[in-house]
């Protein structure tokens, strides 16, 4: 079985000079957690974040810079768990009802 569909969780801890997620990161079909913490040169999340079927839990923390999830992005179905802290534009953003463009959410844990 190939390394990346078969990766389940994945940490992205302390890198100050990512500006995007890795394209690649597409490939992990099965991969159900990601924590996004202290990435503070990262300003959005790509659109193709939402294609990733399995994923049912999005950490997003200390990324002071992040201030939206791109115009395109789509939660997944698989989605239950999204946890923001520490972004303090996206944390505005996400608590208005209005800026989500009406996306229905499947998260039964939100934590902002």
């Amino acid at each position: 079985m190939n390394q990346t569909t078969a990766l389940r969780d994945l940490l992205l801890n302390g890198l100050p000079e990512l500006k995007d997620l890795p394209e690649s990161m597409q490939l992990f079909s099965a991969l159900q957690g990601l924590r996004i913490l202290f990435c503070e040169g990262l300003c959005s999340l790509p659109d193709w974040l939402g294609s990733l079927e399995s994923l049912s839990s999005l950490s997003i923390r200390y990324c002071y810079n992040l201030s939206s999830l791109s115009d395109g992005f789509k939660t997944p179905e698989s989605l239950t768990r999204l946890q923001i802290e520490g972004c303090p534009e996206l944390e505005k953003r996400c608590k208005k009802p209005e800026v989500n463009t009406g996306q229905k959410y499947h998260i039964s844990a939100l934590s902002i």
